[in-house]
């Protein structure tokens, strides 16, 4: 017993631990798109109120101890990863130089882009995770820092899925739920981007927690702490990547599906539906103000430079010879299955 306590104890600080990490990327979001002065420091030292009247609200009994033990988690991880050099190409390249424009003052949202060889990705693509880039990078003055984000993510939710394996799930053997919870947090791409100011890991694991908490809110229900963690999820999921969008849509579809052909379930669809559609307007018109708002009034697409009136095939350029001459769908087909 006192083992599933620490568990669930464990799951439970993780939660609040990415609640924390998504509520500082909302509030530079917000800061931004109300044009405030100094946007990163009101972000900072409004995120930790945020917090703690956000979890007293949900039921938390203490949340002062747990936002103690987020800031110490995550001044360890900044020394954890500091000391690597981070090699991928789109890290080194945009997202470094867009977590450096951010923290020294550039406003997404009302602002042109600074010049730079990579401006089409800096002012056009989901900034969620720069935002939390930058203020880190605007109060320790090192942009090598701004790569948090993967082994905060990774961290926090292996320790959600042991807590799902073992208190929702209630799979027997500590070993079994420890490799469920591995195989599940460490898939190859979080390892490839663990120490790399990257995306793709956050995408990935922010889809499968959000797919648990649909599955347990459909079979199980979600208590208040566990709705207020869905709707953040899905806000900041929005603005991750633009194909995160098209995977809540595919994923809340086949859920629909599913519980379509099992009456049981039916009644419990509704409120995850109503909880979604307005976390989905809050990812789209607030988190992602740039560049889904900021697209559409410039470049007449949210979804520019993939698609619209103005659309860029810099995709093409980086197409595998043996994608050439494949529709849209084949590609999408064969990328996510083989």
């Amino acid at each position: 017993m006192k083992l599933e306590y620490a568990i669930d104890r464990l799951g439970e600080w993780a939660r609040s631990y990415l609640v924390f990490f998504i509520l500082v990327a909302a509030l530079v979001a917000v800061s931004l798109l109300a044009h405030l002065p100094a946007p990163l420091a009101v972000a900072t030292f409004a995120s930790p109120i945020a917090f703690l009247l956000l979890e007293r609200w949900s039921g938390v009994a203490r949340p002062q101890l747990l936002l103690i033990a987020h800031l110490i988690v995550t001044a360890a991880i900044l020394a954890l990863v500091y000391p690597f050099i981070d090699l991928s190409s789109d890290g080194s390249l945009y997202h470094s130089t867009a977590d450096l424009f951010i923290a020294g003052g550039w406003n997404p949202i009302w602002e042109p882009v600074p010049p730079s060889r990579h401006g089409i990705y800096i002012e056009c693509y989901p900034k969620a995770i720069w935002y939390v880039g930058a203020v880190i990078t605007h109060w320790t003055g090192s942009v090598a820092l701004a790569k948090i984000h993967e082994p905060a993510f990774a961290l926090a939710s292996f320790f959600v899925f042991l807590q799902i394996l073992s208190t929702w799930l209630r799979i027997p053997g500590l070993t079994i739920r420890l490799m469920l919870a591995g195989v599940l947090t460490f898939n190859p791409v979080v390892l490839v981007q663990l120490m790399a100011n990257a995306s793709d890991g956050v995408v990935y694991l922010t889809f499968v927690l959000i797919a648990a908490l649909v599955g347990k809110a459909i079979y199980l229900g979600l208590n208040r702490k566990e709705k207020v963690f869905l709707f953040l999820l899905i806000g900041f999921f929005c603005n991750l990547k633009f194909t995160a969008l098209i995977y809540v849509c595919i994923g809340l579809s086949l859920a629909g599906l599913c519980v379509l052909l099992s009456r049981q379930h039916r009644r419990r669809f509704l409120p995850v539906l109503k909880l979604t559609l307005p976390a989905v307007c809050v990812g789209f018109f607030v988190l992602g103000a740039n560049p889904y708002l900021t697209n559409t009034f410039r470049y007449g697409s949210p979804l520019h430079p993939a698609m619209g009136p103005q659309r860029i095939a810099f995709l093409d350029w980086f197409v595998d010879a043996g994608m050439l001459g494949r529709s849209p769908l084949s590609r999408f087909f064969i990328s996510t299955f083989s």
